[in-house]
């Protein structure tokens, strides 16, 4: 076959060495259908939240010294975007009615803060979940 075009080779190659076969591939989730519908309705509750929740509205109001100048309320300087942020982590879903709750809050549960500081507390939180879940699996390993 060295006389054939390369297109017509590659469709009688096996798949296996087939690049192209390969990029075709498609890759199974790892998530039940439960935790899909789940990270779904999550993803929806988030985007209701951000465009529509009017305490998250008023904390820009809030934050605003004037048009397009935003204060951060962790380290106190100007900036022109601004990230709202809730004080207490809205976390993952135990039940759906805590979520909610933790995810609508107050004025005052909500701060808004420079990209800097939003970035520090976000891996802040990250790191203490991280510790929790390894104690928890070494207190299963000792039990």
């Amino acid at each position: 076959m060295p006389n054939t075009p390369r297109k017509l080779r590659q469709k009688h190659c096996d798949s296996k060495k087939d690049p192209v076969a390969k990029r075709k591939r498609v890759k199974k989730s790892r998530l039940t259908p439960e935790a899909k519908i789940n990270s779904k309705i999550r993803k929806a509750l988030r985007q209701i939240w951000f465009w529509s929740d009017p305490n998250r509205k008023e904390k820009i109001k809030q934050s605003t010294i004037q048009k397009g100048i935003f204060r951060c309320d962790g380290c106190k300087k100007e900036f022109e975007k601004i990230e709202i942020d809730h004080v207490v982590p809205v976390g993952s879903l135990d039940n759906w009615s805590s979520y909610i709750s933790r995810l609508f809050v107050p004025v005052d549960g909500l701060q808004a803060l420079c990209r800097t500081c939003h970035q520090k507390k976000t891996n802040k939180e990250s790191r203490e979940k991280r510790n929790l879940k390894s104690a928890g699996k070494e207190k299963v390993k000792k039990g």
